[in-house]
């Protein structure tokens, strides 16, 4: 699950910084809600 998360922050800092990133689509794939329902959960502890 973390290098996941670390794959989708290091998407968003290049594509922040204007790299090769900003011109590509991110897929999400998995059940729906599942990462954010996990994000929530580690946020509210």
């Amino acid at each position: 699950m973390e290098e996941a998360i670390e794959q989708i922050v290091a998407y968003f800092r290049h594509a922040a910084q204007g790299l090769e990133e900003r011109k590509q689509i991110l897929y999400l794939l998995g059940p729906v809600g599942a990462v954010s329902h996990r994000w929530r959960s580690a946020l509210n502890y």
